[in-house]
């Protein structure tokens, strides 16, 4: 009993976690685990000791609650590959989870929106099960998925129908899906996981809008692959974001978004024509990683919020601002979640396709 409640009752071998009760097909109720030990209860056992057997025998810190796979591939197949220090750290990471988890406040709840349409030759990759453990880890309670997938797996940014069905769908999932969750309750939370080309990432911003309490994550690609926010290095350096202003403010502006890399101002023009006045925002080494945690992403929101305002104050209100974004993920989410839909400036939204050209993908008025 003991050990099942330390594991919650899933398999404690690194990866699997796979629920130990009961049979999915038939739907009976019974115990599906085995008990497992790390030093042997015997000294011929596998990792059994003279001394050691006979001593941990029932120490409950030299169990754990394994699968059937994973029981036997420790104790029969493949004992030498799992030493006892490496079964140790098994049952305490897993252990550490369960702890973690159970100890978030019942009322500390997030849905979980996922959010993916294909970024050129890529398809989407987003799936509940790897995005459910970041929030767990920023001490939240995932109530749920609620997902916007793309419409066409078969089209990209150069199909001509493209930005049209897209749009179209996210406007269309997101009032039948994520609305509703949104009116209901007090003061729900929303986690965001979205991976999209960047004028949909803004648009699904500013359907939240800041007045949602929202997390927005990031995709990291190193060290580890994956969206739980890494431990900080001494490598890190927090995010530190600039503007060139324009020095003619005459001409219709432009904002230039340099976080993930460098845009030369030739391709804006080659967009809009000379008629420009670009402001140009970048930070000292644009790079992919530049956001590495929830604080990168809070100083970024009040960036925008003073630059958007700065612009508002030169060109007015009414005067559609030209966006070209080359960001992270969660910056453009950020970027749309701080528009002020009746004060700001309308967005006329661009996609990067390559490293040439920029074309226009939508408007939001």
């Amino acid at each position: 009993m003991v050990l099942f409640g330390l594991s919650a009752g899933y398999c404690q071998y690194r990866g699997c976690d796979k629920r130990n009760l009961g049979d999915p097909v038939t739907g009976e109720v019974f115990n599906t685990g085995w008990v497992a030990h790390i030093i042997a209860s015997e000294p011929g056992g596998p990792r059994g000791d003279e001394e050691l057997s006979p001593e941990y025998r029932d120490d409950i810190n030299n169990l754990m609650l394994l699968c059937d796979v994973h029981h036997r591939l420790v104790d029969k197949q493949k004992p030498k590959e799992h030493p006892a220090p490496l079964l140790r750290e098994m049952k305490a990471e897993h252990e550490a989870r369960v702890a973690s988890a159970c100890g978030i406040p019942p009322d500390s709840k997030s849905h979980v929106l996922l959010f993916g349409a294909n970024i050129g030759e890529h398809k989407s990759v987003l799936d509940y099960r790897t995005a459910a453990p970041a929030v767990v880890a920023k001490r939240r309670y995932p109530a749920g998925e609620l997902v916007i997938q793309t419409k066409d797996d078969s089209r990209t940014e150069r199909t001509p129908t493209y930005w049209a069905q897209e749009l179209a769908n996210l406007d269309s999932k997101f009032e039948a899906r994520v609305r509703p969750v949104l009116a209901v309750g007090d003061d729900p939370h929303v986690s965001v996981f979205a991976l999209a080309p960047q004028p949909l990432l803004v648009r699904l911003g500013t359907l939240l809008s800041d007045k949602v309490r929202v997390g927005i994550y990031q995709r990291h690609r190193e060290p580890v692959q994956g969206w739980e926010w890494p431990d900080l290095d001494e490598s890190y350096e927090p995010l530190a974001p600039s503007v060139d202003s324009p020095t003619d403010t005459s001409k219709r502006p432009a904002l230039v978004i340099s976080l993930s890399a460098t845009v030369a101002e030739e391709r804006v023009k080659a967009a809009m024509g000379n008629d420009c006045a670009i402001w140009h925002v970048g930070i000292p080494k644009p790079n992919h990683h530049c956001i590495r945690s929830p604080e990168d992403l809070a100083t970024w929101r009040k960036f925008v919020q003073g630059l958007l305002n700065d612009i508002k104050s030169v060109h007015g209100h009414r005067i559609p601002l030209h966006i070209f974004p080359v960001m992270p993920n969660s910056a453009a989410v950020a970027l749309g979640l701080v528009r002020q839909e009746k004060a700001d400036m309308p967005f006329h939204l661009y996609d990067a396709l390559g490293d040439d050209d920029f074309t226009h993908a939508f408007n939001i008025e």
